[in-house]
């Protein structure tokens, strides 16, 4: 920096600097203030003003960190006397029972299962719930969110709108505009890159719940690590701030050794789409069946089991119903202790494939599928009439139990 542009930067640092007519610098060399503002301002300005934007830019920046750092310490940061002691043990349940809760708050939720057996169509009924338009889904109650549901129809947006429109009616209008917001398409944003930004997302849009339909969409590719272990930091992210989660996915192809996939370890891509959820059911059917099977595969609490659940697609209506689709392992499972009630209720009275199946309302091939494993675990015992195959209840086993 030249002798003048120092004397302009310093009388520009300092407003007492030079007040008189001139400015000595050195024995060899003077300049007068008017000459500061006139001979070298345009240099002053090239030297000076771009290093104190810079000094400027950091400091604000560091002080914008600063308060991000301690208003998230505030809301993260706790009193671990308080919050292990003073926090209350019953679960904030927002949908379900007390004895087997589906949804609670603060711990995500995901329904799984293949195409066509109504993912979305239970999805969307919860929704409605959460926003107050009903107050029950399968029949189970649930409760009303404090702010708007955000449901991101991302996986084929008019059809979700068709399956919505099933649900709705006029009269419903006003509520919808004031308890839903129905984002169609692709985020703004891409989560594997920016998880932080979609717990913003929804903040600006005023939701405290966000339904995700579906999963697939929110990044290339599930299987990766990386992008699984991104979209589990956006969902902790939207957790931590108070907005819950509601995820649908679909689960790994069935194959020979694997005819019905519907486990945990079923749900496609990487574990770290499963790890961070509180609780997941898990939807198995054919495509377009009025009934499926839905399984509480991870539960906050006490599981809900194995349940039907019965599809009216006509007004898009989902009950809970004892109902399994064929070919279900709990539906042969119900029909098994079916077949044991009717031995234990008559324990003095053999009888065959034919007098069991018009019992329970089974053929006498499926009978005599269960009877093997029956004799196998004592339940049941074959007995010797000259006729056809009997079985009646085991004398070895407490027909009170």
């Amino acid at each position: 920096m030249g002798t003048r542009s120092s004397i302009a930067v310093a009388a520009m640092q300092d407003p007492g600097y030079g007040r008189s007519n001139g400015v000595v610098v050195s024995d060899k060399d003077a300049i007068t203030a008017d000459q500061i503002h006139s001979d070298v301002w345009e240099q002053a300005l090239d030297d000076w003003l771009p290093v104190q934007l810079d000094v400027s830019m950091r400091q604000h920046f560091k002080k914008v960190a600063a308060v991000s750092r301690k208003k998230a310490e505030g809301r993260r940061g706790v009193a671990p006397g308080d919050w292990l002691l003073d926090s209350a043990e019953k679960l904030n349940i927002i949908w379900g029972t007390d004895a087997a809760p589906l949804v609670v708050d603060g711990e995500g939720f995901m329904i799984v299962g293949p195409q066509g057996v109504g993912k979305s169509t239970v999805a969307e009924q919860f929704t409605l719930a959460l926003a107050g338009l009903r107050d029950e889904c399968l029949g189970l109650p649930v409760r009303r969110e404090r702010g708007k549901v955000l449901y991101l129809a991302m996986d084929r947006p008019e059809q979700i709108r068709r399956s919505f429109r099933r649900m709705v009616t006029e009269a419903d209008r006003l509520l919808l505009a004031e308890r839903l917001v129905l984002w169609r398409g692709p985020l703004p944003f891409s989560v594997v890159h920016e998880p932080e930004r979609m717990a913003a997302f929804a903040h600006g849009l005023g939701a405290t719940h966000v339904v995700v339909d579906s999963y697939k969409d929110l990044a290339p590719k599930m299987s990766d690590e990386e992008a699984g272990s991104q979209i589990n930091n956006a969902v902790q992210e939207c957790i931590v701030e108070g907005i819950n989660w509601t995820g649908v996915h679909h689960n790994r192809k069935a194959n020979a050794s694997n005819p019905h996939p519907k486990e945990l370890s079923d749900v496609y891509g990487s574990n770290w789409l499963t790890a961070g959820l509180g609780s997941i059911i898990s939807l198995y059917g054919e495509a377009g069946a009025s009934v499926v099977e839905a399984k509480h595969i991870k539960q906050p609490a006490e599981s809900f089991g194995i349940f039907g659940i019965k599809h009216d697609h006509t007004i898009g209506h989902s009950e809970l119903t004892d109902e399994r689709p064929e070919g279900s392992a709990s539906r042969g499972q119900d029909k098994a202790d079916e077949i044991i009630k009717v031995l234990r209720d008559n324990p003095d009275k053999a009888f065959d494939a034919h007098g069991i199946g018009f019992q329970i309302k089974a053929g006498e091939r499926q009978v005599r599928r269960y009877m093997p494993k029956l004799e196998e675990e004592g339940l049941a015992k074959r007995v010797d009439t000259g006729k056809r195959h009997e079985w009646q209840w085991s004398s070895g086993q407490d027909s009170s139990s």
